[in-house]
């Protein structure tokens, strides 16, 4: 008979038992229950275990009635209310179902874990069901491999093991384990010693459960890289030309040397350099100390060599192979050289005497050098032939100066100290008398000399045979630092070893303290076992305590009865979305709790929309419309175009139009990007719209999936997400001939395509249609490369990406993340919004509208105004002007305009600069800059070094001082002060005086302009707010010239207002949707006195007033009135999410807040603690806290006011003792055994939070 094979028996037995289960679980009884009533939930599957899930599909039905479900997976929260952080909520109707993916909670490596559904149902009748069911899985094995996969300079050892008892199935060659893998059981190992990939899953040996394929890639390296050196092809060799890199070469100028690494295996090498003689090394910090300084680079480096310099470097691989040093000496000009072996340093008792050795190229070059000794002594020799010995051994500094000389040519002087040391150092260990009986100690190693290597050893009293026999920092867990380090804590009765090595090399005795400590009670944060839930609003987990990040909040929304929301764009308070398969609708959103549909177009096919001043834009499949929306409730079309017969594209291929100045940019599908020119005819009594192709590019590829999906725009720049194109950047320098400047596609993975982009300047990112997020540095578009990616939620497309100060807005298939970019090389998800499905978002001011995937427009509030504005940072303090475009921040002033990158606020890294003499305004145009200096206009490339074009605009008229400059699509708009002029920027570099077209009006001035469409703003800051249109030409004509005030300082224009800063008079509020009858009317103010200054934040206006600032609440702009007035200094500036870039009027430009983001932190929580002692017999007398901040807090945390207060308690919480951390112990007022504690977290910013990583409490038992 054969053996009997009893697993099947067993998972059959197994199986009974989970039906019993089934069948007697409660969740049986209450479907029966719910039978008898009209409204209740069927979930199922019902309570159980269940094997095999990492992630579980529970549907929920809703019998009876319509209703909205509000849920949680988290076994904490409870779904009611609804409003909750982590509370997702969908509606339900009748007699429908909805699926709920649930994740189980459990530690990496688990057996098993367990998740909790919660859920709440609300009718329309205002009827609830709470619901709740626990679920528990048996979870697959999970596989354990070390090392992990990575490059290795030798033969290495891996081994492979499993959780629970399994079979490991797996091959090393890249097959498919499941089909050819080798069978072992519970474990095994594997020696390396070539290229593998390992591919290995676990069957788990009872359930048969199986794990996912583990893939472990293994390189063996054992060769060191080659650095190769370019650079000196037109220098003369002197010395070593048979190698393949000479010992010395002559150049007639300066160069710049290339240093590559090349290694046949690694992807990425580590080149290594120094210029001052000493040798580099990998070990850059040690290096400094010694003297030298290594620069360090990734694949290359650049080398500038402006003088005789030795050039010393090698590189290193991933694996850790390095190459030897090797040496350039580059000589510039004719002089001779003269250096010194070793260059100079700091040398020990074991080197004495020293022999210095000096060399000089031509090799029969004189040498003149001084020595002069520690004693004052000194030597000199001024005809050494090279090479000049001299010996060294006096203790100190010895210093010689030297130079070569030939011919009448002499070397400049060069100098070489010398540090001489025999004595080896003193080190010691504090406090001397090691012993605590309340605690860890914390202890401090000093020595008698500067930058000391000190070394120690903690040796725990029990464990035998640990010591430090002599001071070698190889010998196993010897920590080490920089005398004098301090906090070394001791926590556990130890031994401590200690010794250190001056510079010279000098090693100092091992010196033995023995130190006695008694109990503690340490909280990492690692888990919520000891947080009172009640108590706890803080955030408490992740190895960290922490502020909660505020949430946006729900305000509104309109179901519009469409098929989804594709597009989005608004005017002033007005919403206008194209509705799929439903048309465009306009939204009255001026009450965010109550929107409401005013208008709709029956266009079913719309796609895509864009607004331009008061003509809407709308793109079908077919067509493009103008419509003329000055009177909302009654649109009229003024023009249309067939995108076949009149623009040259296809039908059903356009995807996105975006306006820009008097152009419509369209992305075509498989026919690229396509330029339309926008021409407006309109009278009192007609109105009409023409549209002219002018320009377009075909898609980089003809390949399949290539073609144009969405676009985005900056100055002269398109970005364009052309699906498995990837990232394509055109220049629309010339709108007639759009180019490419760089097409990027292999950050894509099989079968992924960019769907969606925006710019941040200098920064891209694209969103793909399997979740992921790429970040593009773009500062030089023709050199763009990627600099950081993450995956949002795989397999979920992303739809749109918005951008509001630094966070990026990601619109998906599950609702909106919003991502921090303040290092956009390592962004971060900081808020999810599970809303469901959003194809397109659009951030206005302080509102965020998300468009649903079924239907409809919701409003979110993402900032609230900040109770305390405040200045963050200063950029510069010699500035005139202050602006910011994208991630750039720019200053101008006097003789200078700086660039920044500000996307951390509170450490602004600079760019560039340029020069000037009366600099006043700029604007950073794509890859071009124009810059205003007094009456000359200049033009760079950006970033800007020399100016490649200037205009005298003085030479069109006198008088002129340039105050402003605006972007309008291919022209500039200059406000010059005596005249206003439009700039053509096509063709910069043919650009003269007699190409600029000039207007101007007597008795008036141009100070302050905005422009909307083709409708140009402009503040006199004398008298007046004149409203011009531009016109193809170009030509200027006046549409409103009555706004006559007693002082205009500035204006901005949103939607069909416009709010005017007039000095005493305060901000009032004009309509303007009248403007081509040449009527305006006031319909409110807001009395603040000496506005000077004004910019729209959505519902709110920043008004700037000299030495003040206030925020306005424009919601009823009838009756508009003032959040808050700030004693910050503010003449004007530009709006950068919840920050402001502002200059004071004192020289000043920086960054100020003014909101808070409503996904930055809450600005106060508290913590506390569940009883830490529940076995305590013994009273406690008093405690002390001991707190750790993370090192991830951010370095400013005190700088904005961050603060944690402490309490202890002895008694479960009936009383509590303030206390200070790391001061000492605290008496308790009261006997008990219960220790608890609780903290209260506060912040200054809302962008940083305290984060303490870890709290130690000592406590001390008596009455």
């Amino acid at each position: 008979m054969g053996r009997v094979d009893k697993r099947p028996l067993f998972v059959f037995f197994n199986f009974s038992v989970f039906l019993l289960f089934l069948f007697f679980s409660p969740s049986c009884k209450r479907n029966e229950q719910n039978a008898q009533k009209d409204f209740f939930l069927e979930i199922s599957p019902k309570e159980g275990v269940y094997p095999e899930y990492s992630t579980l599909y529970v549907s929920v039905k809703v019998r009876g009635q319509d209703a909205e479900l509000c849920y949680t997976t988290r076994e904490k929260d409870n779904p009611k209310p609804c409003e909750r952080e982590y509370v997702k909520r969908v509606k339900v109707s009748a007699d429908n179902s909805v699926t709920i993916p649930v994740t189980p909670e459990f530690t990496e490596g688990a057996t098993e874990g367990v998740f909790h559904l919660k859920i709440l149902a609300k009718s329309k009748d205002g009827e609830e069901i709470l619901e709740s069911r626990r679920y528990k899985i048996i979870l697959k094995p999970f596989i354990t491999v070390n090392p992990k996969g990575g490059f290795y300079s030798k033969d290495i050892t891996v081994a492979v093991g499993c959780n629970k008892p399994c079979f490991l199935y797996y091959t090393i060659d890249g097959s498919n384990p499941l089909e050819k893998g080798k069978r072992e059981e519970n474990g095994f190992i594997i020696d390396v010693k070539n290229d593998i990939k390992l591919q290995v899953y676990a069957e788990d040996k009872v359930l048969g459960l199986k794990s996912d394929i583990k893939t472990e890639e293994y390189f063996i390296d054992k060769s060191p890289p080659q650095t190769i050196v370019l650079g000196t092809e037109t220098c003369k060799c002197e010395k070593g030309c048979d190698k393949k890199v000479p010992d010395v070469v002559r150049c007639k100028n300066a160069v710049t040397l290339s240093l590559i690494g090349n290694d046949d295996k690694s992807p990425s090498i580590d080149v290594f350099w120094s210029v001052d003689g000493f040798d580099p090394s990998d070990e850059v910090e040690k290096s400094f100390e010694a003297g030298g300084n290594t620069y360090r680079a990734k694949n290359s480096g650049q080398v500038p060599i402006r003088s005789h310099t030795i050039v010393k470097f090698f590189s290193k691989d991933l694996a850790g192979n390095k190459e030897n040093i090797r040496t350039l000496i580059v000589l510039i000009g004719d002089r001779p050289f003269a250096y010194a072996i070793p260059p100079g340093g700091v040398f020990g008792s074991s080197q004495i005497p020293l022999e210095v050795q000096i060399f000089s190229i031509p090799d029969d070059a004189l040498i003149s050098y001084t020595v002069s000794y520690p004693d004052s002594s000194t030597y000199t020799s001024t005809d050494c032939s090279s090479p000049c010995k001299i010996l060294l051994d006096k203790e100190g500094k010895n210093i010689i100066t030297f130079r070569a000389y030939k011919g009448g040519l002499a070397d400049e002087q060069r100098r070489a100290d010398f540090i001489i040391d025999k004595t080896p150092p003193r080190v010691f260990f504090e406090p001397a008398n090691c012993f605590s009986d309340s605690g860890p100690i914390s202890a401090t190693i000093k020595a008698d000399e500067e930058k000391v290597k000190v070394f120690w050893k903690i040796c725990e009293k029990d464990l035998p045979g640990c010591s430090l026999p002599s001071c070698d920092p190889n010998s196993p867990d010897v920590l080490s630092g920089t005398a004098p380090v301090t906090n070394i804590v001791i926590d556990i009765p130890s031994f401590v070893f200690v010794c250190g090595r001056d510079l010279a090399g000098n090693t100092s005795e091992v010196i033995k303290t023995e130190c006695e400590v008694s109990g503690k009670y340490i909280e990492e944060f690692d888990n919520q076992d000891k947080m009172d839930s009640k108590e706890t609003t803080a955030s408490w987990g992740n190895g960290k305590l922490t502020l909660k990040r505020d949430s946006p909040a729900s305000e509104g929304s309109v179901d519009t009865q469409g098929a989804g929301t594709l597009d989005i764009d608004i005017r002033d308070k007005t919403a206008f979305i194209v509705d799929s398969n439903s048309g465009v609708k306009v939204i009255d959103i001026s009450s965010p709790s109550a929107p409401g549909v005013v208008a709709q177009l029956g266009l079913t096919s719309a796609i895509s929309l864009s607004l331009w001043h008061d003509i809407l834009f709308v793109l079908t499949n077919s067509k493009i419309f103008a419509y003329d929306i000055s009177n909302v409730r009654n649109i009229k079309q003024v023009g249309s175009a067939d995108l076949s017969s009149d623009l040259s594209i296809s039908p059903n291929q356009a995807n996105k139009i975006r306006v820009w100045g008097k152009y419509i940019i369209i992305s075509a599908g498989n026919q690229g990007v396509v330029l339309v020119k926008v021409r407006r005819d309109q009278t009192t009594s007609t109105h009409s719209v023409a549209f002219e192709r002018v320009g377009g590019i075909m898609p980089s590829s003809n390949a399949s999936g290539v073609s144009s999906q969405d676009i985005d725009v900056f100055g002269n720049l398109v970005a364009v997400a052309e699906g498995r194109g990837g990232l394509r950047i055109l220049s629309l320098q010339n709108p007639s001939a759009p180019s490419q400047l760089t097409s990027v596609s292999d950050f894509l993975s099989s079968g992924e395509s960019a769907q969606a982009v925006k710019f941040f300047f200098p920064y891209i990112a694209v969103g793909t249609n399997n979740g992921g997020i790429y970040i593009f540095d773009s500062l030089n578009p023709k050199k763009t490369k990627q600099i950081s990616s993450f995956t949002v939620a795989s397999g979920i497309q992303i739809n749109d990406i918005d951008v509001w100060g630094n966070i990026l807005i990601i619109s998906d298939n599950q609702g909106v993340k919003f991502i921090d970019v303040r290092d956009p090389s390592n962004p971060s998800v900081v808020y999810d919004l599970r809303r469901g499905g959003t194809p397109s978002s659009f951030v206005y001011g302080d509102r965020l509208l998300a468009g649903d995937i079924n239907s409809g427009l919701y409003i979110y509030k993402i900032a609230e105004p900040y109770e305390k504005p405040y200045e963050v940072s200063v950029l510069d303090t010699g500035s005139a002007y202050a602006s910011c475009d994208g991630f750039i921040g720019s200053t101008a002033g006097g003789d200078k305009a700086k660039f920044f990158i500000i996307s951390d606020p509170f450490a602004p890294s600079s760019i560039t600069n340029v020069s000037g003499s009366d600099l006043s305004s700029l604007l950073v145009w794509g890859t071009k800059l124009i810059l205003g200096d007094g009456s000359k206009m200049k033009f760079y490339d950006f970033p800007p070094t020399d100016p490649i074009k200037e205009i005298d605009l003085s030479s069109l008229k006198s008088g002129v001082r340039v105050h402003k400059i605006l972007g309008w699509g291919d022209t500039a708009i200059v406000a010059g002060e005596s005249a206003l002029f439009l700039v053509p920027l096509s063709q910069i570099a043919d650009l003269t005086p007699d190409k600029i077209f000039k207007y101007e009006r007597t008795g008036v001035s141009f100070y302050d302009i905005d422009i909307s469409g083709d409708t140009l703003f402009v503040s006199s800051r004398d008298s007046r707010v004149m409203v011009l249109r531009i016109a193809e030409g170009p030509n200027i004509s006046l549409l409103l010239d009555n706004l006559v005030s007693s002082a205009v300082w500035g204006s901005i224009y949103f939607g069909k207002y416009i709010a005017v800063a007039e000095g005493i008079s305060g901000l009032i509020y004009y309509d303007v949707s009248q403007l081509i009858f040449g009527r305006i009317a006031q319909i409110g103010a807001l009395p603040v006195q000496n506005a000077i200054g004004v910019r729209n934040f959505g519902y709110f206006d920043l008004v700037f007033r000299d030495n003040s600032l206030s925020l306005a609440d424009n919601t009823y702009i009838d009756r508009p009135r003032e959040v808050y007035s700030a004693s910050l200094k503010a003449k004007n500036g530009s709006i950068f999410g919840d920050l402001a870039v502002v200059y004071d009027g004192d020289g000043k430009a920086k960054i100020i807040r003014f909101a808070r983001g409503k996904t930055l932190y809450i600005s106060e929580g508290k913590a506390q603690s569940t009883n830490l002692t529940p076995d305590l017999k013994t009273s406690i007398k008093d405690a002390s806290v001991s707190v750790s901040y993370c090192e991830t807090q951010d370095a400013n945390c005190d700088k904005v006011g961050c603060n944690v207060s402490f309490q202890l308690s002895n008694n479960g919480g009936l009383s509590w003792v303030e206390v200070i951390p790391n001061a000492g112990f605290f008496p308790f007022n009261s006997t008990g055994t219960s220790l608890m504690w609780r903290a209260n977290l506060k912040t200054g910013d809302p962008m940083i939070t305290p984060e303490i990583c870890r709290i130690i409490i000592n406590y001390r038992f008596g009455r």
